[in-house]
């Protein structure tokens, strides 16, 4: 484990960097407001300042650095999953976070921290954030790929810095409003363990009210796994002309709640908040993968160049000594095939890995027998006309005498188109046994023949079964 660890953070407007080492208080400063267009309407101006703040950037980064996203930027969930197995643990948490996402998955990095293990599960903090987004705050804090130890979320650096000053007592519920360049972050704490965090929007623009309505909102989601969760501490970090109107919320929260309001921390004491979970090992990394192959791809090609290099090397000393030591070049040439071979078993290892996470996934994911793909099904095989659906029931209901696991009603202007509907049903891949439960029966206030209708998936002998 490292001695230092430095990190460089965002909230969005600014940056600020923080040196942490092992035994010593750690040391930072402001790097600057991030350069804008709306700051450098000339172009060329713009690219100067941006290059002036990347090179300032890169001087308190030289031996690599930890950056924090801003929580405006991302998307946080914390669930209890039922497993303790790290593989499948990943899987879950990508699955949940899949479902929040405002992109594509391919889009989005994710990565999940362990909060508590229990014997039934584990309570999990999930983090997912754009890839685009990422990849900005490395090129504004003036990182290559390969100097980025870690990506972080500002939010839990915020929450690491003010357990450690015992501003959060880490003995059981407390909320935290925290101010973030423009924006602030509210966060519900459970003994140390962030259960819902989630950005308010721009701190000029709320009030007490709305806090304490985000609040009693955040902790209804966020239910207490241990105590009562009776909040007992309010915190508010930031700027105290901000934060002191939104102290008027404690009360509203509980009646004999009190605000403490924090305007003493600056930004780059959250950034040593965030180097320090670096240096405690904290497992969240927000690292995209398009970075892992392009470090990847790299590394292959040096080992290529050192491959080809060890080639050249080796043909020439076997034209060299072939006449006099044959046998000992063909045993050089053989070690050196075989530490070859060696190098490429981490990257089988890694295609193994990256399979059995997709089947995990796949196994998650898999909608086939859903509601809505039934009801598609049972659409498709309408006849073409003179028939018309009623009443669809998807249960999946079973007794020891009968199935149903969908229930169609229906009625036809023939009994003929009612049988060709059943047939139609019978051919599906997804359907086995259909039978009429009821009809077709001829109603003579509509002029149409009623039906009903029992179909059941079909079992694991035919080829398939419902989930």
């Amino acid at each position: 484990m490292k001695d230092s660890s430095t990190a460089i953070i965002s909230d969005g407007k600014s940056m600020f960097y923080a040196k942490s080492a092992k035994g010593s208080a750690p040391t930072g400063g402001s790097l600057g407001v991030i350069p804008s267009a709306a700051d450098f309407p000339d172009e060329n101006a713009l690219q100067k300042a941006l290059n002036e703040h990347i090179r300032k950037a890169a001087s308190r980064s030289a031996e690599g650095a930890t950056i924090a996203i801003p929580t405006a930027d991302a998307i946080f969930r914390t669930d209890f999953l039922p497993s303790t197995d790290p593989e499948e643990l990943a899987a879950m948490s990508l699955n949940q976070a899949e479902k929040d996402a405002p992109l594509p998955i391919e889009e989005i990095t994710q990565s999940y921290e362990i909060l508590e293990t229990a014997d039934d599960g584990t309570l999990v903090v999930s983090v997912c954030a754009p890839t685009a987004v990422i990849d900005q705050l490395r090129a504004g804090a003036g990182l290559d790929i390969a100097k980025v130890e870690r990506v972080d979320a500002l939010i839990l650096g915020i929450i690491s810095l003010l357990i450690s000053k015992k501003a959060l007592t880490g003995r059981g519920r407390e909320i935290l409003v925290a101010e973030e360049g423009d924006n602030a972050t509210l966060a519900i704490i459970d003994f140390g363990s962030p259960v819902f965090i989630r950005s308010l929007g721009e701190t000029a623009a709320l009030t007490a009210s709305d806090v304490a309505k985000a609040a009693r909102l955040a902790m209804i989601r966020g239910k207490a796994r241990r105590g009562d969760g009776a909040v007992i501490n309010l915190v508010l970090l930031g700027a105290r002309e901000k934060m002191a109107p939104l102290a008027e919320a404690a009360p509203m929260i509980a009646p004999e709640l009190t605000a403490r309001v924090l305007s003493d921390i600056m930004p780059d004491g959250e950034a040593g908040g965030v180097a320090a979970r670096t240096l405690e090992g904290k497992s969240l990394n927000l690292f995209p993968q398009e970075w892992r192959n392009k470090l990847a791809e790299t590394t292959f090609k040096k080992r290529f160049r050192f491959g080809i290099l060890g080639a050249a090397s080796a043909w020439l000393l076997l034209v060299a000594y072939l006449w006099f030591w044959p046998d000992i070049i063909l045993t050089k040439r053989a070690e050196t095939l075989t530490k070859r071979v060696k190098t490429r078993e981490p990257a089988e290892n890694s295609v193994n890995d990256l399979r059995n996470r997709v089947r995990i996934i796949d196994r998650y994911s898999d909608r086939k027998f859903s509601a809505l793909e039934v009801l598609l099904e049972v659409a498709y095989a309408f006849p073409r006309g003179g028939i018309e659906l009623t009443n669809f029931n998807y249960s999946g209901a079973k007794s020891a005498t009968a199935r149903n696991d969908v229930s169609i009603q229906g009625n036809a202007n023939a009994t003929r188109v009612a049988y060709d509907f059943v047939d139609a049903l019978e051919k599906s891949p997804l359907f086995g046994k259909v039978r009429f439960t009821n009809g077709p029966t001829f109603n003579q206030a509509r002029q149409r023949y009623q039906f009903e209708l029992a179909v059941e998936f079909k079992t694991d002998d035919a080829g398939g079964a419902a989930k």
